[in-house]
């Protein structure tokens, strides 16, 4: 009866510690480096145009829904270039975080702490940067897959257009950039007053 017992003697399974054994250790380190692009506007704007026939450029995988091409009126009729390594173009991105932003943001819909959403950050508020207003980013209630800043803008705010000299087309999107206000100080060039 005693050799029946022994038989009958379940086996530990492999994910169970055994007796004795050391259980794993949390390590302090961190393993989640986060490393972005800052962008601005001139690296942008290499993208903001069709592939170069016979190139090694890609257009973007989205084809007829590219958003140069659907959502932009005027132009070729043509989607931009691929912003390697991703397939899509730099407007298709721009659309597809700020989508992510409106879901994880307004709609407050959960996003896990590990999500980034973003593919890169924007300068913002600088010479060569972007304006803050047509930006989307972090939000302060509630982690939504930002952790900085990113020029997404509206429609509107692209322009097809052509270049004679170089006979391509490309998307301005101009209205986006940073300006600096003038300045307040007084001007002494001319007359202060009408007296």
């Amino acid at each position: 009866m005693e050799a029946n017992t022994s038989k009958k003697r379940k086996r530990r399974p492999s994910w169970v510690a055994g007796k004795g054994s050391s259980l794993p250790r949390m390590t302090s380190e961190r393993c989640l480096d986060v490393k972005m692009d800052v962008r601005g506007t001139e690296a942008d704007e290499l993208f903001l145009r069709c592939p170069v026939v016979g190139s090694d450029e890609q257009p973007c995988r989205n084809g007829a829904d590219c958003v140069g091409k659907r959502d932009l009126s005027g132009g070729p009729g043509y989607p931009l270039r691929r912003m390697d390594p991703s397939p899509q173009c730099i407007l298709c991105l721009r659309r597809e975080m700020k989508a992510k932003w409106v879901r994880h943001t307004v709609l407050e819909e959960t996003v896990l702490s590990t999500r980034l959403c973003q593919r890169w950050e924007s300068r913002v508020g600088v010479p060569g940067g972007y304006r803050g207003d047509c930006c989307i980013g972090p939000s302060g209630q509630s982690w939504n897959g930002f952790v900085s800043n990113v020029a997404v803008g509206v429609s509107s705010d692209y322009t097809w257009v052509y270049e004679s000299d170089t006979q391509t087309w490309r998307v301005d999107q101009s209205q986006l950039y940073f300006r600096e206000a003038p300045s307040k100080s007084p001007r002494f060039d001319g007359a202060l007053s009408d007296f």
